[in-house]
């Protein structure tokens, strides 16, 4: 579920869709979190789906610590990557905003936590662009997400929290705990899917494909 003062624009040639603040969100604030509406799917569930839907959920869908692919049901699938995001992942599923964004800004997370499965490419023109962003990136740039993160957490407290009241109990009850100890708080690693810090394809949607044998026909 995404933050209210949020909407889906164009976000420009090459790019596609993107999600904008429509007012100011300030450092802190939950912008997105995990609820009962998305789609959860196990993966036995996502290999007896056709190709045609594994596609989409390869395209617009993630992978949680579990091996679970998730897709998002409202527009917060089209939140795109930055090297130098807005928003980070928490450890309760939920996402905050890591710098206040000001109206008109686009949304942006980091695709590296979210247990990537191929590298690709990246052209968000961040200074600190990392050009390419790997699967391994979970492992080098995992402090740092936790520093930034904590330092959020220190003025969440103090921000309105529109999704809050949205959020289970065990959620909320983490979360407070946390606004009083954010030094405490758990690493952005607990979203780390074990298995793919071996062999990132092992839960992909669409798995590597067979190379095609060469003929030895002359």
């Amino acid at each position: 579920m995404m933050h209210p003062d949020t909407e889906l624009r164009d976000a420009g040639e090459g790019i596609g869709l993107g999600v904008f603040a429509t007012r100011r969100i300030p450092r802190g604030t939950i912008v997105w979190m995990r609820d009962e509406l998305d789609h959860c799917l196990p993966l036995d569930r996502v290999r007896s789906l056709p190709l045609a839907y594994r596609k989409i959920l390869d395209r617009y869908g993630f992978l949680d610590a579990d091996g679970n692919r998730i897709l998002c049901w409202d527009f917060g699938r089209f939140v795109n990557h930055s090297c130098n995001p807005n928003v980070l992942p928490t450890a309760w599923r939920f996402e905050i905003a890591a710098r206040t964004i000001h109206a008109g800004e686009q949304i942006t997370n980091d695709y590296g936590t979210l247990n990537l499965e191929r590298g690709f490419r990246c052209l968000c023109g961040a200074a600190d662009c990392r050009h390419r962003v790997r699967p391994d990136d979970f492992e080098r740039l995992q402090v740092v997400w936790d520093l930034r993160v904590r330092d959020a957490l220190g003025t969440a407290g103090s921000v309105a929290q529109p999704l809050l009241p949205w959020l289970d109990k065990a959620r909320r009850r983490d979360f407070r705990r946390a606004l009083r100890r954010p030094d405490l708080a758990p690493s952005v690693g607990t979203l780390r899917l074990e298995p793919a810090r071996v062999d990132p394809l092992a839960f992909a949607a669409v798995p590597r494909r067979t190379p095609r044998k060469r003929s030895d026909a002359v």
